[in-house]
């Protein structure tokens, strides 16, 4: 792997959490067909062509956010209007984020271009190299295959971050439910005493 590029392991991370009642079951990630070296190879010059002509909205219509949250999801009981709003609040916020990034990508001598396709753990992945006038940053991007046979991205590590965006969203997912979970109980306290 590329000595710039480092993936910090997380260790810790629960496994299941108890947050909220009324759980919803989350959809088990789907392993996909195999994928071919080419394949891979031909994505990634796609997805070159599109953050360069598209910037940030090239690579969001790219990764298929509802396995992308499924991830991130799993193992979590919360509730279907907590996820929801969550859903919607990350991927407005992602939108811009990432609009900004891959604008900042192609300003001077800035570009996102493939480094390689390598493995990690036996899973193949396209590792991404971009460069902004604020410095570098990687994505190692994981593919699976939709049910119409499309390569779509479904996570990504970022390198400036140490960990999968699956993972990152995971924990703001836990603290947002946690936070949101004692706002109720107050307020349940402050109707009750005043019944």
């Amino acid at each position: 792997r590329d000595p710039t590029y480092s993936m910090a392991k997380q260790t810790g991370t629960p496994q299941s959490n108890s947050i909220d009642e009324a759980p919803i079951a989350t959809t088990p990630i789907a392993s996909g067909a195999s994928i071919t070296d080419e394949e891979f190879l031909s994505f990634a010059e796609t997805l070159e062509e599109r953050v360069r002509t598209e910037r940030g909205h090239g690579f969001m219509r790219s990764v298929n956010w509802t396995r992308l949250f499924e991830r991130s999801f799993q193992g979590l009981q919360v509730r279907a209007d907590f996820k929801r709003g969550f859903m919607s609040g990350v991927t407005d916020g992602m939108t811009k984020s990432l609009e900004v990034e891959f604008s900042r990508a192609f300003q001077g001598d800035g570009h996102y271009e493939l480094l390689r396709l390598h493995s990690v753990d036996t899973q193949k992945r396209l590792l991404f190299r971009m460069v902004t006038p604020n410095g570098l940053n990687y994505h190692d991007i994981e593919l699976e295959r939709s049910p119409q046979g499309e390569l779509e991205i479904v996570d990504f590590g970022v390198a400036v971050s140490g960990e999968k965006l699956s993972e990152t969203m995971r924990r703001l997912i836990s603290i947002a439910a946690a936070q949101k979970k004692g706002t109720d109980r107050k307020s349940t306290r402050l109707n009750s005493s005043h019944t």
